[in-house]
């Protein structure tokens, strides 16, 4: 079986990417192990409710998926989100503004508008211009709640990127069919051939083709592009370009254990967001539906058992264990990038820049959604030329 691409990987990386190459009329092949493995899940709580198991909403300086969202005519699933309440947890409830130190604020903030991102950690940039107390006891934990992943030594440079916003969307929002039934709507265009639950073993190389190999199935392709994490896209790789699988082992994986829990209305100690303080828990986000609540929690990936979690979510909240229904349990895997590693990305677009393979991912340009299409648009950009320069 010939195809012209093939995408591994069916999450908002590759779908994405997909999205952009059809839009010049190039049919592509998507090879989807699971999105449940990847950064996006919608759970439908009830008519209501969407709780997102993983990112949570869109905003309105995210203008690739705005994009997005208008090619495929979905102004009308727009639904406004309310502000986000948090409070923070250090074995009390306690408001998030509780202990900061502002005679420290007072003293570092003016170093805001001198002070530049780049060549940076999120600790040095945030320590310098909030102080390192501030730091070190709220803001870490903050960040780390963004990312679900240690943000010390995360690249101050790719954590809240200034983006020019459209206002003719409300400043946060989400789709009625969440953010999920984006992807199932990107997934059903004409031009993309969906290949579900296809985990693909290997690629190689055969001539000029890629030779993909997944459970049932062999299929052929001239290009191929990498939308999953850079520990599978280094193994993949590895039979094709082991010079590049070296370059995208070095890029390091974390796993984030998300736990979705329903309880009645009982009385909850808060009904605001948490960032966990020096906790087992990065985050968890409150939802109320019609009938139920809902808790989910992020914890640090593959390191306490389901029991485990409960106490503590039934800890942090107030709620009695019993009074807790396990609703989705996932196992996410995130690129973690530390700030040494800039340099490694850049080489690794220079090594592939005049090569059949395209990379669409979180861990090229940051973690956020918008980053990842803006990746895919590039990318699709270079495959384009590419191809058209082969007819």
């Amino acid at each position: 079986m010939n195809e012209m691409i093939c995408v591994i990987g069916g999450g908002i990386s590759g779908l994405a990417f997909s999205h952009y190459c059809t839009k010049n009329y190039y049919p592509v092949t998507v090879f989807d192990a699971g999105r449940r493995d990847a950064c996006i899940a919608t759970y439908h709580a009830d008519p209501e409710l969407n709780v997102e198991a993983g990112a949570h909403t869109l905003y309105n300086s995210y203008q690739h998926i705005i994009g997005i969202i208008e090619d495929y005519q979905l102004q009308n699933q727009v639904i406004p989100k309310g502000k986000l309440r948090f409070a923070k947890y250090d074995g009390q409830m306690k408001s998030l503004t509780k202990g900061l130190h502002w005679l420290e604020i007072a003293a570092h903030l003016p170093r805001l508008f001198n002070s530049q991102k780049a060549g940076k950690t999120v600790s040095e940039y945030y320590s310098e211009i909030l102080g390192r107390r501030n730091y070190q006891d709220l803001f870490s934990h903050a960040f780390q709640a963004v990312l679900c992943q240690p943000a010390d030594n995360y690249p101050a440079e790719l954590l809240f990127r200034k983006r020019q916003r459209n206002k003719t969307y409300t400043r946060s929002f989400t789709l009625r069919t969440g953010i999920e039934g984006l992807l199932d709507t990107i997934a059903g265009n004409a031009l993309i051939n969906m290949h579900p639950d296809a985990r693909v073993k290997a690629i190689s190389r055969e001539g000029t083709l890629f030779r993909i190999d997944d459970e049932k199935h062999t299929t052929h392709a001239p290009f191929i592009c990498l939308a999953c994490p850079p520990c599978s896209a280094a193994e993949l790789s590895g039979g094709f370009d082991p010079a590049l699988a070296a370059m995208l082992s070095d890029i390091e994986t974390v796993h984030v254990d998300s736990i979705l829990v329903r309880t009645g209305k009982e009385k909850t100690v808060t009904r605001k967001n948490i960032i966990g303080i020096r906790q087992p828990f990065f985050s968890a986000l409150y939802n109320e539906g019609i009938e139920h609540s809902y808790w989910l929690f992020h914890f640090e990936g593959l390191k306490y058992a389901v029991e485990e979690k409960l106490h503590i979510i039934s800890r942090v909240t107030g709620v009695p264990k019993p009074g807790l229904t396990l609703v989705l349990q996932r196992t996410a895997k995130m690129p973690s990038v530390k700030i040494g590693q800039l340099q490694l990305l850049k080489e690794i677009d220079h090594y592939i820049k005049d090569k059949p393979v395209f990379i669409s991912s979180n861990y090229m340009q940051g973690l956020a959604l918008e980053d990842c299409c803006e990746r895919a648009k590039k990318e699709s950009q270079r495959f384009i030329e590419m191809a058209g320069s082969r007819k």
